[in-house]
């Protein structure tokens, strides 16, 4: 069976958009995205639904403001990823990582804790 150019060219292209489909399902986003708003209020309000006292949970909001900042960066180094700081309009996105932070640094805080 001979390959005539016509055949050739849509080979390769199709061959090209299988490639590329394979990139954008495999490699993992190279921007995050954390919406800090979210980040310290979601704590806030669940500790302001605690029965602790309002110093308890100050120092609590403290020592989680103080862990914020390396866990992001762990993140972003364990992921290879540059994590940006914005407000999100819509947390559909896989790029959202505002309630893994939220995780992390809560685990963070009771693992210290113990």
């Amino acid at each position: 069976m001979k390959i005539n150019g016509k055949q050739q060219w849509i080979t390769i292209a199709v061959l090209f958009f299988i490639v590329l489909l394979g990139e954008l399902c495999l490699f993992q986003p190279r921007l995050v995205v954390v919406d800090m708003a979210r980040v310290v209020q979601r704590p806030s309000e669940m500790l302001s639904r605690s029965n602790l006292s309002e110093k308890a949970q100050q120092k609590i909001m403290q020592r989680y403001a103080a862990a914020l900042p390396k866990v992001i960066s762990e993140y972003g180094e364990a992921h290879g990823v540059t994590v940006l700081s914005c407000k999100v309009l819509v947390s559909q996105s896989h790029n959202d990582i505002s309630n893994i932070i939220i995780e992390q640094t809560l685990s963070r805080l009771k693992h210290d804790a113990i």
